[in-house]
Parts: structure tokens; sequence; C-alpha cells
């Protein structure tokens, strides 16, 4: 039997990105909105806006959002920790691939 990924997935079902997983991770260090859109060359609006999909999608808040910064919560705690996981094996794949070149036999293909 093949596996296949769209079976995991809902048809018309926005799902969550790396980039959003990233910006919430960046915003975690920093404790500060404009601080990650600058670390990370995207506009705080970018990064507001990734947050906001992302607590809508879950149904939960991540950060509490105050005139003195951003403090995490319980949830956002939870749901930090488990996007750091899955970034850090994101990187793994990526070194993986790169180390065996599969990425440059990938991109031969026009896959890439």
């Amino acid at each position: 039997m093949k596996s296949s990924v769209s079976g995991l997935l809902s048809e018309g079902r926005e799902y969550m990105t790396l980039n959003q997983l990233l910006y919430v991770v960046e915003v975690s260090k920093t404790k500060s909105i404009n601080a990650t859109a600058h670390t990370l060359f995207v506009s705080q609006s970018c990064v507001s806006t990734a947050i906001k999909e992302l607590e809508d999608e879950f149904g939960i808040t991540i950060f509490n959002r105050t005139n003195r910064g951003i403090t995490i919560t319980k949830d956002g705690e939870t749901f930090i920790h488990y996007a750091n996981n899955i970034i850090q094996q994101c990187k793994l794949l990526e070194d993986i691939c790169c180390q065996c070149g599969v990425w440059k036999a990938l991109r031969k293909k026009g896959a890439g």
C-alpha cells in the first residue's frame, strides 16, 4: 500500500508553515515582534499576521501582548517546544540531504 502525505491533509484547510514556526520561535527568544522582524528581514505585520494565523488555526494564544512587551502563555510554551523540535528536524533533513547529494539530484530532475 502506497502512503500519501496528501491523505493526511484535509482539502481547503490552511496549514501552518515552517516560516510561521520560525517566527514564533524567534519571538519567543527576542520577546519582541519588532526585533524578530528586524532579525529575519521581514515586516512587523508579517510576523504579527503569522502568529495570529497560528493562534487562530489551533485555537490557542501563544503570546500575551501588552504595551510592555510579549510574554509566553502556558499553551505557547508547549507550542514553542514542539515548533523547536520541528525546526530542528527540518535542519537535520536539510543537512542529510546536502551531505548525500540528494538535493543536487532532485534539482537536476526539476523537482526542487
